[in-house]
């Protein structure tokens, strides 16, 4: 009877469809080639829906060569029940048990190929999810390493409930999630590959408040990890997130604090995922805590997420300065939970424990990020300008820290960053308009060390600050088309071909053109520089772009 009414429903219901074509192709000198299609199709009758798409990639920019069927979904959409079948992604609370996401960008795909249920009634929200999760990621403890093309893959099957209700006021969620993974180890106990059966248990809950100056959000989650034989005890870890945010008259305040606490490591097997499986899990994509910047040269140095072991905070204030700019201020600080150091065996114990705030200990990993912008219009609003500054210190890595009969040994890797940007926008007769962007930032990148006579400085590159600029200068006329020229330069790259350091200058020339309103292309000649492409938290490395051309054509119908 169920599928005599669905069918019958189709057969009465409006048919109307839509699709989408992207398509890239690039060729380099050195040998950064890529040739990735994709193509979506959806179909709408009544009801329900209908998406699939297919991928046509070898090789693509990021990850595994594809050609055929990558994503499908059937959904059904009724007054209080909802189902899709197929490829499925949702995201409970914040994310902090469960964000599914397909972000080409950083080639990370944690969507679920199975089921999700939904009813919903007034105030309450039921869903459920189930189905396979198949991710690649790229791992230096796994043969061919390649920051390219990934050489790990995870596989877990997802179990799930989420419930919201806003019947007793606020809004509630409670969230209930199992993961069985089938996990590969290089090497086990009799140095052989094997894979674990694990467990993975979640649970969770969150509320939302809001009122006339003020919003409110808070989340906790809860992780259990249990293994072979027979599903025992391995670790448990734990998440919360808080954002309050007041508007006092054209101002607002947000605090975002976070505690991330899935597993701590020691700095020697930090981000090992492989050997070390009871940590946090790739679904789980809570907020950051960190400033998104647009700026290229920050996000450059930007900070790397540690779900497993980070605390901290932002606080972000905005606000007019009379009728001449808004100004906005952010700060963004974060840590390991514990100061660590070592005993005279060289084994890391923590020396501070368990922090409900960051620490300003170089040896607990801490990360400082300070920005200020003004933005506003001259002559009439017909230019538009953001001047910013931003100051920026991350530890990445601990190497040693401890102090015996024979001395001190303390050491450890950092970065420190101050960055000026400048965006123009200025609007000329015609339709026309002028983009200009600049940007200039001073980078001292190396180890700090302390043999017994202070901490010294001892940089990566034969100076001791390098500087970085990139200016960009592009005329459009809207709504057809626009050209970009943009110079980027180090004062310090070191040269594969030459065995030396020196400057060096990207430099390339982009135009894009609307062919409709639904179709565009852009064709890019030159160079780009590469480093940390990051979302969400993920950073992934991509290689510089040397003396080739890239084509990007998307199509809507």
């Amino acid at each position: 009877m169920w599928l005599i009414f669905a069918l019958l429903s189709l057969l009465g219901a409006q048919t109307t469809y839509s699709g989408s074509l992207s398509s890239k192709y690039a060729e380099s000198s050195n040998e950064f080639n890529f040739s990735e299609h994709f193509f979506d199709g959806q179909i709408n009758l009544g009801s329900w829906s209908a998406w699939t798409q297919l991928e046509f990639s070898e090789p693509p920019e990021l990850g595994v060569n594809f050609s055929g069927l990558r994503k499908f979904k059937l959904e059904y959409l009724g007054k209080s029940f909802s189902l899709e079948i197929g490829d499925v992604y949702t995201i409970w609370g914040r994310g902090l048990i469960l964000n599914q996401v397909d972000d080409q960008a950083i080639d990370l795909d944690t969507g679920t190929r199975g089921l999700l249920l939904g009813y919903f009634h007034n105030s309450f929200t039921l869903n459920i999810i189930s189905g396979k999760m198949r991710n690649w990621k790229s791992t230096p403890v796994v043969v061919d390493f390649n920051d390219r093309v990934p050489n790990y893959e995870t596989d877990h099957f997802l179990i799930g409930a989420n419930i919201e209700t806003e019947n007793f006021g606020p809004r509630l969620g409670i969230s209930f999630l199992q993961s069985n993974e089938n996990h590969f180890l290089p090497y086990d106990s009799k140095g052989e590959s094997a894979y674990l059966d694990l467990r993975h248990g979640f649970i969770g809950s969150y509320t939302e408040l809001s009122g006339e100056w003020f919003d409110a959000f808070f989340e906790f989650a809860y992780r259990n990890t249990s293994g072979p034989p027979k599903y025992t005890y391995i670790s448990d870890g734990f998440g919360l997130y808080a954002g309050i945010g007041t508007y006092l008259g054209d101002w607002s305040v947000v605090i975002d604090y976070k505690n991330y606490d899935f597993g701590r490591l020691s700095p020697d097997k930090n981000f090992d995922f492989v050997n070390n499986y009871d940590l946090s899990q790739d679904f789980q994509r809570p907020p950051t805590g960190v400033y998104i910047h647009t700026s290229r040269l920050i996000g450059r140095v930007v900070h790397e997420l540690d779900l497993n072991d980070e605390v901290g905070f932002q606080i972000h204030i905005t606000g007019p300065i009379k009728d001449w700019f808004t100004l906005s201020l952010i700060h963004s600080r974060a840590s390991r939970h514990d100061v660590l150091s070592m005993n005279e065996q060289y084994i890391w114990n923590p020396q501070v424990k368990s922090r409900l705030i960051s620490s300003n200990s170089p040896f607990s990993d801490y990360f400082r990020d300070t920005f200020i912008q003004i933005e506003g219009s001259l002559l009439g609003e017909k230019v538009q300008y953001k001047l910013a500054w931003d100051k920026l210190e991350d530890i990445l890595s601990i190497l040693t820290n401890v102090e015996t009969l024979e001395g001190k040994n303390k050491s450890y890797e950092m970065v420190s960053a101050q960055t000026f940007p400048l965006d123009l926008s200025i609007q000329l007769p015609s339709r026309f308009s002028l983009e200009l962007k600049a940007e200039y930032q001073s980078l001292m990148k190396g180890y700090k060390n302390d043999f017994g006579e202070g901490m010294e400085f001892r940089s990566l590159y034969p100076v001791e600050t390098k500087y970085n600029a990139v200016f960009s200068i592009g005329i459009a006329k809207s709504p057809k088309w626009s050209v970009a020229y943009t110079v980027d330069r180090t004062s310090q790259k070191w040269d594969t071909k030459m065995w030396e350091w020196g400057p060096k200058t990207w430099t390339s020339i982009e135009l894009l053109y609307n062919l409709s309103e639904n179709m565009r292309i852009s064709i890019m000649q030159g160079s780009q520089q590469g480093g940390l492409l990051c979302s969400n938290g993920v950073c992934r490395y991509v290689q510089d772009f040397d003396d080739g051309y890239k084509i990007n054509m998307n199509w809507l119908f």
